[in-house]
């Protein structure tokens, strides 16, 4: 069997609440990113490149808690692939959604983050992957 991923992904530097991004992507007929995979968030970081605006804090994704456990509320699906750093999450009462951040090293990593911070966030094509034989 032959197999690719195709995904189509756009970041934008605009800053909005996590809450907000939904219908932001939505308007441009897109969906908050979710990553289901380590070759998903190789194509996403190597679309974001050398981004400065993830160092420190980054985009917002579609991860969010719901209850005790993360899930991709685009989908309710929960995480199958995670990329949190040691120690990460944290906080779950206070920061139930998911960013995509790069740390200063150049890694690419997840935290989750008080979801009515403003970040940059990444829309992507609904369906998220499509793969083909």
């Amino acid at each position: 069997m032959l197999g690719f991923l195709v995904l189509c992904a756009a970041a934008f530097s605009v800053t909005t609440a996590a809450v907000d991004t939904f219908e932001a992507c939505e308007r441009r007929g897109l969906e908050l990113v979710s990553i289901y995979s380590q070759t998903e968030e190789n194509a996403i970081e190597l679309a974001l490149g050398n981004n400065t605006n993830g160092i420190g804090h980054g985009f917002w994704t579609a991860g969010s808690s719901l209850g005790s456990a993360f899930a991709w509320f685009t989908t309710g699906s929960a995480l199958s692939y995670k990329n949190f750093p040691p120690g990460q999450p944290d906080n779950p009462n206070t920061e139930k959604c998911i960013e995509l951040f790069r740390l200063a090293n150049g890694t690419w990593k997840w935290n989750n983050y008080v979801c009515n911070a403003e970040l940059p966030y990444i829309c992507q094509t609904k369906p998220n992957c499509c793969y083909f034989n």
